[in-house]
């Protein structure tokens, strides 16, 4: 968690995880989107050793603090987005199970795409 890193974000899997990390912890600036790209941010970032260093002192308490690593907050968001299904599931199954209340609602602000809104 204390070591910057550059991702190809077209690479399946591996970039696609990595660019969920960086735009998680407030680094979209380092996801490449072409190999020339990928070349250049990574000899950007790695010319200026002294914001380098500073970045690795910084960086494992900034990404603690981000709202990647906030599990309840993760928890609660999955569960509000899945009280809704449940609530179908019981509909179509004729159940009469019913998902309580701080389950239901609307698609947490964390899990739309930051850039279309």
């Amino acid at each position: 968690m204390g070591v910057p890193f550059v991702t190809l974000a077209g690479r399946p899997s591996v970039g696609r995880i990595g660019s969920a990390i960086l735009r998680g912890s407030g680094h979209p600036e380092w996801i490449a989107h072409s190999e020339a790209d990928y070349v250049e941010r990574t000899c950007q970032l790695a010319a200026d050793l002294s914001a380098l260093n500073a970045l690795r002192v910084r960086l494992r308490g900034a990404m603690q603090a981000s709202r990647i690593m906030d599990e309840p907050g993760f928890a609660r968001s999955v569960e509000v987005l899945t009280g809704p299904l449940f609530e179908t599931w019981a509909t179509i199954t004729g159940s009469d199970i019913t998902v309580p209340p701080r389950l239901a609602g609307n698609s947490p602000s964390h899990f739309r795409n930051e850039e279309s809104s």
